[in-house]
Formats: structure tokens, sequence, C-alpha cells
């Protein structure tokens, strides 16, 4: 079985324009996007904490694609877009700029791929085990899902290797006692949303910069990012909740500062 796989994806761009002469003004739009992808296919025996009623060892193992969770995996995007605007004025020995940074896509989305086959199913319910027979897309955002072990071994028989979902799927109709125990080796989602994309909608802030010459060797400069500090109103694409970008952790919080620069 393999290991673990991953791509990526990325594209820079930078525009620079003709100074506007009449403001002493340069323009600049530099942007970036970035694609991440990355799958594990590492096969994982399940835990040991399963006991059977007696309190024992749970009699057998299953052995998981990627581990023994929902997903293996996940892909991250991201597209950034700045516009930054630099004037200067000679006669009181000054630079002005501010910079505006816009987040256009930033989402997260839960995998669950296996190259010889698939390894997670849509559930009609959270109470059930066995696969839908009407759905088929995990990513529908809207469905339970439940991962099985590609194969199980008896613990009197570590050897003999036995496809879970042909004998999970025989054993619903023939051996009732035999599939409430392979049971316990199906891993469902907790929510119906666990593979919908996670994202929000575009959101923007704006860098401040002045810097003033003093003599001929200090420039003193002060900054603030953030300074309007952000009360725009984003939304959760995996929830569909509405938040603030206030105190959240998608944009610099808001801060300023005075530096110092002596020439020597």
């Amino acid at each position: 079985m393999n290991g673990s796989s991953s791509s990526r994806m990325g594209l820079e761009w930078v525009l620079d324009f003709d100074r506007i002469k009449a403001i002493n003004t340069s323009i600049r739009i530099d942007g970036k996007y970035y694609r991440y992808k990355g799958i594990d296919e590492v096969m994982v025996p399940s835990t040991s904490s399963l006991t059977d009623t007696n309190g024992q060892p749970y009699k057998y193992i299953g052995y998981y694609v990627g581990g023994n969770g929902n997903y293996n995996g996940f892909m991250t995007q991201r597209l950034n877009t700045n516009l930054t605007l630099v004037t200067h004025v000679p006669k009181i020995r000054m630079i002005f700029s501010l910079r505006f940074e816009g987040t256009l896509l930033n989402t997260r989305q839960n995998l669950s791929e296996y190259s010889g086959g698939t390894r997670s199913y849509v559930l009609d319910s959270q109470s059930y085990y066995l696969p839908s027979s009407t759905q088929t897309d995990i990513y529908n955002g809207a469905s339970y899902v439940a991962t099985y072990p590609l194969y199980y071994v008896s613990r009197e028989d570590m050897e003999t290797r036995i496809p879970f979902m042909e004998k999970f799927l025989w054993a619903a109709e023939h051996d009732k006692e035999l599939y409430n125990e392979l049971s316990k080796l199906v891993v469902k989602s907790t929510t119906g949303y666990m593979f919908r994309k996670q994202g929000y909608s575009p959101y923007f802030s704006a860098n401040l910069n002045v810097s003033k010459e003093i003599g001929k060797y200090l420039t003193v400069s002060f900054f603030a990012n953030n300074f309007f500090y952000s009360m725009q109103k984003i939304k959760n694409w995996q929830t569909g909740n509405e938040g603030s970008l206030f105190a959240s952790s998608l944009v610099t919080p808001f801060n300023y500062g005075i530096s110092f620069k002596l020439k020597l």
C-alpha cells in the first residue's frame, strides 16, 4: 500500500504601473494563488480500546486506508490580491503608502480517497451502518458518511485478511450476529457537513505607512495595520453562519507604532 501523496500548485503576479506624475503616485497590484492537496494511504489498524460484552478485547481488528477517521486528506485553496499606492511629497520630505489586501478565496475541504477504490460511503441516516443505495457523493455537503476498513482479521487468525465490505454486506443478510460485531468497525461522521467545503466570503483589510525625513540623518515612520479594524460580516460556507472579522484570525489584528531610522 502506498504512503502519503501530495501535490502543490501556485501562481504569483505583479503589475507595476507608470507613476502618475500629477500626484507623484505609483501603483502596484500583486497577488498569489496557491492550491495544496494531500492524501494518506498508509494502512492503520483499529484501536485496541474496543471490548466485547465480557470485557475482553474485541475479536476483530480492522485495517483502514489512511487511518480510522472519516477523512484521510484535505485540499486547500487561497487567492490573495493586493493594491499598493505610494505617494511622494518631496517638498515636505514625506512618503505616504497605503496598501489594500484582499482575500478572494480561502477554502479547505476534507477528503476521503483511496487510489484502489472507495473508502467512505453516504448513509441514508446517521443511525444506519450500510451504504446508501441511492446516494454516492460524500461531498454533497448534506449527508452523514461511514468509513469502512479495507479488510479485517480475527485475533484468532491474524494472517487471514477478510475484505470488509463484501463480508459486511453478506452478514447484513445472512448473519446478524456477525453484522452487529462488524458494525463496531464502522466509523461514522458526527455531522452531515464534514465533507462540505470550508471557506469564507471575500474579506479585506488596509495598512497605512507614513514616513518623514528630518534633517539628513533621521527618518520617522508611523504605521497602522488594519487601521479601520474591519467589522465586515463574512459567511462560513460550511456551516452557513455569519460572523465578523473583528478579533478573528483571518486578518492581522489592528496594531500601530512608530519607528526611527538613523543614518550614520
